[in-house]
């Protein structure tokens, strides 16, 4: 399997997708996690690193906290350079 459609890759990109639309929103994470509901922010960082395995469900919630389709969350993300810290600022 090529390095693009291993698991860790997957992980890495979709939490990509959900950092870059959270930001794009102008959310924190602590502001998506209560929009998701039942999950930390701390959880949703993990996420967006790529380091936590999400179930169907779960991927799910974070699709409806971003006003998304689930099926968005695999789209390629737009970069994988590193976030910018801090509060995302809105336009």
């Amino acid at each position: 399997m090529d390095g693009h459609h291993d698991a860790e890759h997957v992980k890495r990109s979709v939490g990509r997708v959900i950092a870059e639309a959270r930001i794009r929103l102008g959310l924190t994470q602590q502001e998506l996690a209560e929009r998701i509901g039942d999950v930390s922010a701390q959880y949703c960082g993990h996420v967006e690193q790529g380091r936590q395995n999400l179930t169907i469900e779960t991927l799910v919630k974070f699709a409806r906290g971003l006003g998304l389709h689930p099926r968005e969350l695999f789209e390629e993300p737009e970069s994988m350079e590193p976030l910018p810290r801090g509060r995302p600022r809105t336009r």
